[in-house]
């Protein structure tokens, strides 16, 4: 089972400032979790979100990381592969 403080350390490291895009070099914006959950569903843009994990649910096809940098209430869930590397 993840760790969510171990999990925290693998998101940070792995977030970087530029994605790759179908070969294309692309910027991704920094912003809060407040500003995130304010974007609708369906937006294209890549984001860069720092903060606490506050909870890890690992399924078997996904894992959902519950994050919350204090901005919000509320916290963002991400989803990710389940095969997510901690460090």
């Amino acid at each position: 089972m993840y760790r969510p403080g171990k999990l925290l350390v693998a998101l940070l490291g792995n977030c970087s400032r530029h994605h790759r895009n179908k070969g294309h070099l692309v910027s991704a914006v920094r912003m809060s979790v407040r500003e995130a959950l304010a974007k609708t569903e369906g937006s294209s843009i890549n984001i860069t979100i720092q903060g606490w994990v506050r909870s890890v649910r690992s399924q078997k096809e996904v894992l959902f990381l519950h994050i919350n940098d204090g901005t919000s209430t509320e916290n963002l869930q991400i989803v990710a592969e389940p095969n997510l590397k901690t460090r």
